[in-house]
């Protein structure tokens, strides 16, 4: 480290020149703050400008206008994605819940995929037909985190009303995990399509399967011992995945890729807790079976048919790897490949991904008892967004031009409200923003449900 001898003349000159630097450097920090507000008034002004307001979450409010502009920008898209910061988002499902229903009704979409299981939603969607709860009909397939939410009832309610229509909205998941509910369809089809094929011994093995993943102690069986199980789920997929006249096609398909999930599922998991907690390899595997899923429902099982997804952000997000880190996320996104990456490479332009963003609040899952505080950064895309002075906005980043200032690096906390930094326009298509985020809240009955 250098010293100055202040001893001699220019101990004298020393105090001038200090001055002047400081004067300069003060002056400089001035500039940087004038222009750095000139830069933030320009961009609340082009937001204001050129993001699309949205007038109300109330999904019974049918007046479309508002959401006329959002159709434009999905334009041709077969499939768009709806996302969440977390699971405990009750604005977001509000939020999406009225989208839903204006892709149904205006743009022909007509089936809504969840983050759930894949045959596991296709038995709530026929539950829905009956006169159980629809909290109830939806908890045999989609996940409590939305199916106990009173945020998602009414659009539940809608899905059961479509039924019986000449436009149905049909529900179906795409996630290979599974709470065991499979097993029930899935051997009476077994039984039905391959009679005696099926032992007593291979339907245990098959729920022990299912038992140890779900806990977690299959990731610490040998790969010998991990064999019989993979024997088996090997030998019904090949048996179900050959083309049989004497089977109903649309069922052995569906029979078919739900043995590829149980496959999937174990795969995931195959690997320690602690692997998995940190996120990486677990979550690859379980993302690119859902991507995977995604294209599959689209392009075989419904291929003249427009979907909607549902999932978390996390799941959606595309060349997550990019962003720069601020929390808890960075370590497990460093090697993370979601689905929304998968699904894109798979389906190019006929995917549409849409993300939440929120400024303030608390989000807090219907299943927790604890909320999470929302409260964006300080010079984030939200605080932007938030200072437009809208409740709700959508902002389209896909059709920006490769210049604009949405595609250079911003901060936004789209993933459980831990900041990131990057260009969000490699991440989703397009944001929904919600100035006060409110938390899910639990379906309450007064009575016992049947």
């Amino acid at each position: 480290m250098r010293y100055f001898d202040l001893s001699g003349s220019a101990a004298v000159a020393l105090p001038a020149f200090i001055l002047a630097v400081l004067t300069l450097s003060c002056r400089a920090e001035d500039i940087t703050a004038e222009t750095a507000h000139e830069t933030t008034q320009e961009r609340i002004a082009w937001l204001k400008e050129n993001a699309i307001p949205i007038r109300t979450l109330d999904a019974d409010d049918t007046d479309y206008s508002d959401l006329t502009p959002i159709g434009r920008r999905i334009s041709n898209a077969r499939v768009v994605t709806l996302g969440e910061p977390t699971h405990g988002d009750g604005e977001a499902f509000r939020a999406k819940t009225r989208l839903i229903r204006y892709l149904h009704q205006r743009m022909d979409f007509s089936v809504l995929a969840w983050e759930s299981n894949l045959l596991e939603c296709r038995m709530a969607d026929i539950a829905l037909r009956t006169d159980k709860p629809v909290d109830v009909a939806a908890a045999a397939g989609i996940y409590s985190v939305w199916s106990a939410a009173r945020e998602t009832q009414p659009l539940l309610e809608y899905v059961r009303a479509t039924q019986g229509t000449a436009k149905p909205l049909e529900m179906s998941g795409f996630d290979c995990q599974s709470r065991g509910g499979m097993f029930a369809p899935l051997f009476d089809f077994l039984d039905r399509a391959y009679p005696h094929t099926l032992s007593a011994e291979d339907r245990t093995t098959l729920q022990d399967l299912h038992r140890m993943v779900s806990a977690g102690s299959y990731a610490k069986l040998s790969d010998q011992q991990r064999q019989p199980y993979q024997d088996l789920l090997s030998r019904l997929i090949v048996l179900v995945g050959r083309p049989d006249e004497r089977i109903d096609q649309r069922e052995r398909m569906l029979m078919h890729r739900t043995l590829l999930n149980l496959w999937d599922f174990q795969h995931a998991y195959s690997i320690t807790l602690e692997t998995i907690r940190a996120g990486g390899e677990a979550g690859n595997r379980r993302d690119v079976s859902m991507g995977n899923n995604l294209a599959w429902l689209a392009y075989q099982y419904h291929p003249d048919r427009k979907i909607v997804a549902w999932a978390a952000n996390t799941h959606l997000a595309r060349d997550i790897a990019a962003l720069e880190g601020f929390g808890n996320f960075r370590d497990m996104f460093d090697t993370y490949r979601p689905m929304g990456q998968v699904a894109l490479e798979l389906m190019g332009d006929d995917i549409y991904s849409i993300g939440v963003l929120a400024y303030s609040g608390r989000s807090r899952r219907v299943n927790r008892d604890f909320a999470i505080p929302v409260k964006a950064m300080p010079g984030s895309l939200e605080e932007l967004l938030h200072l437009t002075g809208h409740k709700y906005l959508f902002i389209d980043l896909k059709h920006t031009p490769q210049d604009h200032w949405l595609r250079q690096e911003l901060v936004a906390g789209a993933f459980g409200y831990s900041p990131m930094r990057g260009d969000w326009s490699a991440v989703f298509d397009a944001f929904i923003f919600i100035d006060e985020m409110l938390p899910a809240t639990p379906v309450r009955r007064s009575s016992p449900s049947p």
